[in-house]
């Protein structure tokens, strides 16, 4: 990263310029690497993959970038989708949807697997709540507590079937995945967790949802906010402002 200052009069213009290393590192490898023989060898019974080689000597597949056989380039790729504050530890599904639009190698959705099972902090996570609670939904409880505060709150609130969950399914999986994540970052970053939930809600929103296909970022402003993984797809990007 670098920032210059500009000094002019009663302004300050700043400027940064923000280069990251892994697209570099990427396009060393292909360089080390016949093209050929990479192609030979990722796209055997692949007819439909379209490999192509931009300007600057990148190998694309379609709109994606080729990441060779090097597994300390495919580790730091799936390590900053998942360890990273802005990600939260989310399943392998939602890590597997989040890096499949910037990077392809054959084996991704394997590897993205076989790496969330090395995860100790999500298998620290998902031990805690296998079993799922159980309440007795006491009538005592169910009927004089929350009958008295609903009518002291002027609202009116409706039980769900009892020891029938899929009642209320999307809202219990929704909460099911921000405990995990909450737990994870405990676990992970350490501290009080309400110091990351900005954080969370971020991961939460910017990654993939089977319920409507897409993140709820992409599905309110139709684009995914661009996270620091995209960073190198994106390419070179200047901020300028007046302080």
């Amino acid at each position: 990263m670098d920032v210059h200052f500009s000094v002019g009069g009663d302004m300050l213009l700043a400027t940064m310029q923000v280069k990251p290393s892994l697209k570099d590192k990427i396009k060393d490898a292909q360089g080390k690497r016949s093209i050929s023989a990479e192609n030979e060898d990722q796209s055997a019974g692949r007819k439909n993959n379209q490999f192509i080689i931009q300007d600057d000597g990148m190998l694309l597949n379609g709109k994606r970038i080729c990441v060779l056989d090097v597994e300390e380039l495919r580790t730091e790729i799936m390590h900053e989708a998942h360890y990273a504050p802005y990600a939260m530890h989310l399943g392998s599904t939602k890590m597997y949807r989040d890096l499949r639009p910037y990077y392809w190698w054959p084996t991704m959705k394997k590897d993205v697997a076989e790496f969330m099972a090395r995860c100790l902090t999500c298998q620290q996570v998902k031990a805690e709540h296998q079993a799922p609670a159980v309440s007795d939904r006491d009538p005592r409880f169910t009927s004089h507590f929350w009958g008295s505060l609903q009518r002291a709150l002027g609202t009116k609130l409706h039980f769900s079937t009892e020891f029938h969950p899929q009642t209320d399914a999307q809202s219990e999986r929704t909460i099911q995945t921000l405990e995990d994540m909450m737990r994870a970052c405990v676990i992970e970053f350490r501290g009080n967790s309400d110091d990351h939930l900005p954080l969370m809600e971020f991961a939460y929103n910017n990654s993939f949802h089977s319920s409507v296909g897409m993140a709820p970022y992409e599905a309110l402003y139709g684009r995914k906010c661009r996270s620091p993984i995209c960073w190198d797809i994106e390419g070179l990007r200047q901020l300028e402002g007046l302080n």
